[in-house]
């Protein structure tokens, strides 16, 4: 989730459920650091949380949903929760302006990010040298990923598996939740993935941004 505007003094940002999230400025952005928890909208309307023995869920279009990452609680509380495009959106429509206009699912203040937003706090993180795994400084995930150990067994150098302790340089500290697989309704790729949400269609699906091991 991001503010149109740099942090200020405000180091966290809270929820409707009391959950607070750290905050960081990256050039004339802010971010937050932590995926959301959230179980409510900034106005108190419910986001269901969608239960399931398996791995295989709904991705309805129509109903607002929360899933446990790797389909069970105890990881909420690190990785926050996944949620559906209806949830992360609710009521609004596509957009790419830059800021989005699109509260959907955030805090009061804060809105889903577009792909155009997405765009410049990529670009922002490549041009600084300090984020860049050697020399290519489009290599950046390792200084995007968190540095817990629950990523995936390295293959390759520069992926955020690759000595995972010297992950995570911007603070940004985007963590392996997996996400949903709306072609096969299933959760996937916990411990391997991290996906960021954008309010930018393209199609029928949402553009975003992935960290993942190769």
């Amino acid at each position: 989730m991001v503010d149109a505007g740099p942090c200020g003094r405000a180091t966290t940002v809270s929820d409707y459920d009391g959950n607070n999230y750290s905050i960081k400025a990256f050039g004339s952005q802010c971010w937050m650091t932590q995926n959301l928890r959230t179980t409510h909208y900034a106005t108190g309307g419910n986001i269901q949380l969608y239960s399931s023995s398996s791995t295989t869920v709904s991705t309805s279009t129509t109903t607002a949903y929360r899933y446990n990452p790797g389909n069970n609680s105890d990881n909420v509380a690190y990785y926050g929760y996944l949620y559906n495009w209806k949830a992360m959106m609710r009521n609004s429509s596509s957009s790419n302006s830059n800021p989005s206009g699109v509260q959907g699912i955030c805090p009061s203040g804060w809105h889903v990010p577009s792909n155009a937003e997405l765009t410049q706090f990529l670009n922002y993180i490549k041009s600084q040298n300090d984020y860049s795994c050697g020399s290519n400084t489009n290599y950046v995930a390792k200084a995007l990923a968190s540095s817990t150990s629950d990523w995936a067994t390295p293959r390759t150098t520069c992926a955020p598996s690759d000595n995972n302790t010297s992950n995570n340089t911007s603070g940004f500290n985007l963590p392996p939740a997996g996400y949903v697989y709306a072609d096969n309704s299933h959760l996937t790729y916990f411990g391997s993935h991290a996906y960021m949400w954008t309010c930018t269609q393209d199609g029928n699906a949402a553009q975003n941004y992935v960290l993942y091991l190769v």
